[in-house]
């Protein structure tokens, strides 16, 4: 579908956020962008309440489908609660409860965390090319000891430590996030 981003959203107009834009008051236009739904399923009504279980794609804003499906219906609607229950691989009934999180353990070793993402390619940094990660620099396949697979790549220190996440696609590589000591 075709769906108009909330004016309260990070998406740049003219180079600002449009939620900067619409806090000072300005009026800003923001074209319609491709979001796919690939299962809109309706879990409770009790009028006025109706709960609905989501499966879209990223870039989709949950609160703007209420809207316009409200509107569709020729009434009006707003999102009074909102759980989102998977990102990708990551689940919420595998998620590490805040009371059972040590930083100390799960982001250092990151031991937690990737027993948690099985289906996830982990790749080790080659000897002499940690800095290189750590500073941004453009991503080589020569940076790392087995080359990437496409989609995401855990990378670790030699010593095992989680040092980024970095994604492979169409032969090129980039970072998605980077752990600074």
């Amino acid at each position: 579908i075709m769906q108009r981003p909330p004016l309260y959203s990070a998406v740049h107009v003219g180079g600002r956020r449009a939620s900067a834009c619409a806090r000072r008051g300005l009026q800003v236009e923001l074209e319609p962008r491709p979001v796919t739904i690939h299962a809109l399923r309706l879990i409770r009504y009790e009028p006025p309440e109706t709960e609905f279980q989501i499966i879209c794609s990223k870039g989709t804003y949950i609160r703007s489908l209420a809207r316009d499906i409200a509107a569709a219906l020729g009434t009006y609607a707003f999102v009074s609660r909102l759980c989102r229950e998977r990102i990708g691989s990551l689940s919420v009934a595998e998620a590490v409860s805040p009371d059972a999180f040590k930083p100390d353990r799960d982001m250092r070793t990151g031991s937690a965390f990737l027993e948690s993402l099985p289906a996830v390619q982990r790749i080790t940094i080659a000897e002499g090319r940690e800095e290189d990660l750590r500073c941004g620099r453009p991503l080589a396949p020569h940076f790392f000891h087995t080359p990437p697979r496409e989609g995401e790549n855990i990378v670790l220190t030699a010593d095992g430590r989680l040092l980024a996440v970095v994604v492979a696609a169409e032969g090129k590589l980039a970072y998605k996030m980077v752990l600074h000591e």
